[in-house]
């Protein structure tokens, strides 16, 4: 975590970015987003309603991609807690381990769907006629169906067609 901090400009935002109001804390803001803490966190450390921090990131688009940016370095560093959290935590119980697993994965999963998530999307890029499928898998179960019958006359003795 400490390298992404040195990545900060050394220049407060409000001298980067024209007009943002000078009343908050922004640097505070990004440090919290590069530690990986939720636009609530953030807003906390700067000094603001989360609901200003939602104002500003609409009215000032460098910001809002500054802040982007930090977000997914904390992100990042959240998932690489996760991937060592049993080298890191060698005396911890294994349940609070697994807590907080599943907890930082939920978490991550909320934040960054497309990048952390688990559920798959499955795309057919190919026309699929149902009406033929369905053709071809009836044709293919008629088939079968005679062969079926005549291996479960030879398989049931008790069966005599006689």
């Amino acid at each position: 975590m400490a390298n992404e901090v040195q990545h900060l400009p050394s220049v407060p935002l409000t001298q980067l970015i024209p007009g943002l109001p000078p009343e908050y804390n922004y640097d505070a803001g990004i440090e919290a987003a590069i530690q990986g803490k939720g636009y609530n966190e953030i807003a906390k450390a700067m000094g603001c309603a989360r609901r200003t921090l939602v104002r500003l990131r609409q009215q000032y688009l460098p910001f809002s991609e500054t802040l982007s940016r930090a977000r997914a370095l904390g992100l990042d560093e959240l998932f690489d807690d996760i991937r060592y959290i049993v080298e890191d935590n060698p005396d911890l119980d294994h349940r609070k381990i697994k807590t907080k697993f599943e907890s930082t994965k939920y978490y991550l999963a909320c934040s960054d769907p497309r990048k952390y998530g688990e559920r798959m999307n499955i795309e057919i890029t190919e026309h699929v006629d149902l009406k033929q499928s369905l053709a071809q898998a009836k044709e293919r179960v008629l088939k079968q169906l005679p062969q079926a019958e005549q291996q479960a006359d030879t398989n049931n003795p008790s069966h005599n067609p006689a």
